[in-house]
């Protein structure tokens, strides 16, 4: 009877510890989603500026300028019948126990042209773009 309770009692425990498993990566993979799709349709409307200082984790601000990111952004020629589409998000821990990683890949469909996409966002509370490829597709 007593090893009954104790393996009913490991079998809710293995039960729960999955749960909080998938509910950990679900938000995270629900906030990384979020955040990629109001960035991306930021970037699309031209509203660039507010994109980088909204969204850009303020070491990747060091490592590339105001002025670099709307530059850049200007080459894109992206507009209003530019659609995203997100291919593939994938979560992680980052640098330490608390920092949560999500990887999001996809591309931007404007018209003929078609732009590949790339961003990482890392944060413990609050996740923030650590990195960001945006360049025509080959």
């Amino acid at each position: 009877m007593v090893l009954l309770a104790a393996a009913g009692a490991l079998v809710v425990l293995v039960v729960l510890g999955i749960i909080m498993f998938f509910n950990i990566t679900g938000s995270t993979s629900n906030k990384a989603r979020g955040l990629a799709e109001d960035f991306t349709d930021l970037v699309i409307a031209g509203d660039t500026a507010k994109a980088y200082r909204e969204y850009l984790d303020p070491a990747l601000q060091e490592q590339l300028s105001k002025e670099q990111f709307m530059t850049g952004l200007g080459t894109l020629k992206l507009d209003g019948a530019c659609e995203p589409a997100f291919s593939d998000f994938t979560v992680g821990n980052g640098q330490g126990e608390d920092v949560k990683r999500a990887d999001v890949t996809g591309f931007i469909t404007c018209g003929e042209r078609k732009i590949d996409l790339s961003y990482r966002f890392e944060g413990a509370d609050q996740l923030r773009m650590t990195s960001i490829t945006l360049r025509p597709a080959d």
